[in-house]
């Protein structure tokens, strides 16, 4: 909650509608993504930034909604948001970029052998689509928990307010702070 707040201030504070959901379950994380998709249009930026639990099962990524009451992998599959689904619903859009920004990599408490690494798998991204993680693919991110963010949105939001920066930049930024903070 903490950091969805703060992404929220600081993407407001440099000139971003923003639109946050605090605790969403499936349906309202749907109803989210679906709101978002329909609010854009070409030549539009759209910045999907989700701070929960996701998990990966055979390579695809799963944001996992609050009202889940799952005991397996299947109930994580079919009672989560593929991650993909997102992507998929704002490259529909035309929107000239879309960022989705995951701080999500956890371990998967069902990782059966076939459910291959703990954090998040790789995602590609097409044309005018840019994915960042909070750490690689496969590792499990850092929660950071004696501060008020995560380590990942505390260097995020430190490096979205450095101006003259491409997107690149930023993330790269961030990659070395993170890097560095958690001791790799």
């Amino acid at each position: 909650v903490n950091d969805a707040r703060t992404m929220e201030k600081t993407l407001q504070e440099l000139g971003f509608q923003t639109d946050v959901l605090i605790d969403g379950t499936a349906r309202t994380m749907q109803s989210a993504v679906n709101r978002l998709a329909s609010q854009l249009s070409s030549g539009d930026v759209a910045l999907f930034y989700y701070a929960g639990h996701g998990v990966q099962i055979d390579g695809e990524n799963y944001l996992v909604p609050t009202d889940f009451e799952g005991n397996d992998e299947a109930d994580l599959k079919y009672q989560s948001v593929p991650a993909s689904w997102v992507q998929e619903k704002l490259d529909n859009t035309g929107a000239r970029l879309k960022i989705l920004i995951l701080d999500a990599c956890r371990t998967n408490p069902f990782r059966s052998s076939r459910g291959g690494p703990g954090g998040l798998a790789s995602m590609q991204g097409g044309r005018g689509t840019f994915i960042a993680f909070a750490t690689a693919a496969g590792k499990v991110a850092n929660d950071h928990v004696e501060a008020n963010n995560g380590l990942f949105t505390e260097y995020l939001v430190k490096a979205l307010k450095e101006p003259g920066q491409s997107l690149d930049e930023v993330f790269n930024h961030v990659r070395e702070d993170v890097d560095k903070a958690s001791g790799g």
